[in-house]
C-alpha cells in the first residue's frame, strides 16, 4: 500500500468522527432545552460523548505533577501586579488589578479532589481573572499540598500557615474564601477549624462552587445522580478519598465539612448544578440550613454539570455574578 493510501486509512475515519461529533453537536444545539444557553447545551454534548468519569479514576491514581516552581503566563504577568511567596515548600500567587483594587482578598482553592495539585496555575487563570475583574479584589491562589504526600492533617496545617502569613502581610485585608469542587470543601472544613482559634481573623465570606462536602458519599439521592454526571464517579471519588482522608475519617468534620458546626462561620453562598453527584449534598445542605439558621445560601442551576463556572458558557458568567454581587455587598 502506498504512503498515501496508508495515509487515508488512517485519517479519513478519523475525519469522519469529527464532522460525526460536529453535526451532532450541532443537531443537540439547535433542538435544545431552552432554557439552557446554546453554549452550555454544546458542553454538555460534548460532556456526553466523552465521559470524563471513566478515566477520572486512572487519573486519581496517577496524578500529574509539576516540579517547576508556581509561575504565571506572560499574558497574565502583563495584565496583572504578581507576587510569589513560598510557605514551608507551598507556594502561593497573590494578583493584584494595577488600578483600583479596594480591601477585598479573595484566597482561591482549587479543585482536584485533593489528589490534583501541583501543577501550575495556568489551568486556573481564567478563573482568577473573572475574580479580579468582577470585584477588583487581591486573588491569592493557594498551590495547597495534595494527596497522597499529604493526608488532610497535613494539608489543613499547611493551609493554615499560609492564611496566618496573609494575615500578617495585608493586616486590613478582608479574607473571602472561593473553592471549587474539593477546594469549596477544603475552604469550608478550614474555616470550621480556624474558628476554634479566636487570635485568628476569620474570613469575612465564603463563595464556594460545587463543593465536594462529604466524602463518604453516603447520600442515597447520589445514587441516581450517578445516571446523569458526566464528569463525576463515585468509584473515582473513593479513590481520592482514600488517598487524602481514609475511611476512618470519612465523617470528621475536617474531611467533610457537612457534619461539622456552621454557625459563627463567615457568611456562605454555595452553587451546584443538578447534573452533578454533589448535588444531592446540597439539598442537604440546604435543609440543614434552614433548620438550623446557619448563614449559608445555596443555589441551584438546572442543567448544568459538575464545576460549571469554569467552562465558557452563558449559565457560568450568570453565576459568576451572583458571586460578584454576594462578595462587594
Amino acid at each position: 500500500m502506498s504512503c498515501l493510501g496508508r495515509m487515508l486509512v488512517v485519517f479519513v475515519p478519523v475525519i469522519f468522527v469529527v464532522l460525526g461529533v460536529f453535526f451532532y453537536t450541532l443537531y443537540k444545539v439547535v433542538t435544545r432545552n431552552k432554557e439552557l444557553s446554546a453554549s452550555a447545551e454544546a458542553v454538555n454534548t460534548f460532556l456526553g460523548l466523552v465521559k470524563p468519569k471513566y478515566f477520572l479514576r486512572w487519573v486519581f491514581e496517577h496524578p500529574p505533577r509539576s516540579s517547576s516552581p508556581l509561575r504565571a503566563s506572560r499574558s497574565f504577568i502583563e495584565k496583572y501586579t504578581v507576587i510569589y511567596q513560598n510557605i514551608d515548600g507551598d507556594e502561593l500567587m497573590t494578583v493584584k488589578p494595577r488600578n483600583g483594587q479596594n480591601n477585598l482578598h479573595l484566597l482561591y482553592l482549587h479543585g482536584g479532589a485533593f489528589v490534583l495539585g501541583k501543577n501550575g496555575v495556568k489551568g486556573s487563570e481564567s478563573l482568577l481573572s473573572s475574580l479580579i475583574e468582577g470585584t477588583g479584589a487581591k486573588v491569592t491562589f493557594i498551590d495547597y499540598p495534595v494527596a497522597p504526600k499529604s493526608r488532610f492533617t497535613g494539608t489543613l496545617e499547611s493551609l493554615k500557615a499560609m492564611y496566618l502569613y496573609l494575615n500578617n502581610e495585608y493586616p486590613d485585608d478582608d479574607f473571602i474564601l472561593v473553592g471549587d469542587s474539593a477546594g469549596g470543601g477544603l475552604a469550608l472544613s478550614f474555616a470550621q477549624q480556624i474558628s476554634g482559634y479566636p487570635e485568628v481573623k476569620p474570613p469575612k465570606k465564603l463563595v464556594l462552587f460545587s463543593p465536594w462536602l462529604d466524602l463518604s458519599m453516603d447520600n442515597p439521592g447520589i445514587v441516581g445522580l450517578e445516571k446523569v454526571d458526566m464528569i463525576l464517579s463515585r468509584q473515582a471519588l473513593r479513590v481520592a478519598a482514600e488517598h487524602y482522608a481514609g475511611s476512618d475519617y470519612y465523617k470528621n468534620p475536617l474531611v467533610s465539612p457537612i457534619y461539622g458546626d456552621l454557625c459563627g462561620l463567615g457568611e456562605t453562598l454555595m452553587f451546584f448544578g443538578s447534573l452533578e453527584l454533589f448535588y444531592a449534598d446540597g439539598l442537604k445542605m440546604r435543609e440543614m440550613a434552614e433548620s438550623n439558621s446557619f448563614d449559608v445560601s445555596v443555589r441551584f442551576y438546572p442543567g448544568m454539570p459538575h464545576d460549571w463556572v469554569i467552562f465558557p458558557v452563558d449559565e457560568a458568567r450568570e453565576a459568576l455574578q451572583v458571586a460578584f454581587d454576594f462578595i462587594q455587598n
